[in-house]
């Protein structure tokens, strides 16, 4: 009976020192792998990034012809990671798929960075000489951006996001203006100023010249008989205009000074937003 019972009790030992100890290593190695796989998982998965290229605009000509070669296009960042684009991660094609050849950012910088959740409108300029010019109000394309996240140079890590449709609108100019005067001299019966003006855009404008002198209280204008200091005309598209002599004259008044230059200064706005689109300028002598 004490053989027996020594016997149970040899049989129900705890398991040995070594065992357990390579146990106990073998859990906490496996905990700190996967410890290490969420934290490692998470650093290494990409930043979320979604770009909408949303529309373009500020069509431009810069030649003599009326193709554009100059627009912006307007990006928003919708995530809140900080993304970059390189000078050539812009991409134009036509409708069809044609790649749009010539194109790069108008921006003296050496890389793009938009901030989280900002919209930015970016120029973009064609080279004329090797490039693809677009025509106005005829031509409808894509454009396809890539973006990194902010400090990553890894093209893994880069992403592409097209436009949807978009239309090439209509150009502002560039617009001109030509000043002629038969002599610099002025004499007391006033001088007749020429002007022409063209419009190289696409649209209809409405415009008006505003008259300025250095010297208000000796010099005055006068616009087709009557004395004031503007003119308002409309020029179409393409087009240009000459106006007759007899229109502009400038004179002057009892206090003008013999032999005395006075600077004469013209403008040429757009109406629609009052901006100053081009100027003209004549130094003239009062002879009396």
């Amino acid at each position: 009976m004490i053989n027996m019972i020594s016997v149970c009790r040899k049989k129900s030992r705890a398991v040995s020192p070594v065992i357990a100890t390579v146990l106990l290593i073998g859990l906490v190695v496996i905990a700190g792998v996967g410890v290490a796989l969420v934290i490692f998982g998470t650093v290494n998965t990409p930043a979320p990034i979604k770009l909408d290229v949303l529309y373009i605009s500020e069509f431009a000509t810069t030649d003599d012809n009326i193709l554009i070669d100059q627009f912006s296009v307007t990006l928003q960042n919708e995530e809140r990671t900080h993304v970059r684009i390189e000078l050539d991660g812009f991409e134009l094609t036509f409708q069809n798929g044609t790649s749009i050849p010539g194109w790069s950012v108008n921006l003296e910088v050496s890389e793009i960075l938009l901030q989280a959740r900002t919209i930015r409108d970016i120029p973009l300029v064609c080279d004329t000489i090797n490039g693809q010019e677009l025509t106005p109000q005829n031509e409808t394309i894509y454009i396809t951006v890539t973006v990194f996240p902010e400090g990553s140079t890894s093209e893994r890590s880069a992403k592409t996001f097209q436009s949807d449709l978009l239309v090439v609108g209509d150009t502002t100019g560039p617009f001109s203006l030509g000043l002629q005067v038969s002599t610099t001299n002025l004499g007391s019966t006033g001088l007749n100023m020429n002007f022409s003006a063209s419009n190289n855009g696409s649209t209809n404008t409405e415009l008006s010249l505003e008259f300025f002198t250095g010297s208000p209280e000796s010099i005055f204008f006068v616009v087709n008989g009557t004395t004031r200091d503007r003119h308002y005309f409309s020029l179409a598209r393409y087009s240009s205009t000459t106006f007759p002599d007899d229109v502009f004259l400038v004179n002057a008044t009892s206090q003008a000074t013999v032999d005395d230059n006075y600077l004469v200064l013209v403008y040429l706005w757009r109406e629609s937003d009052l901006t100053i689109l081009a100027s003209a300028s004549v130094v003239l002598t009062y002879t009396g």
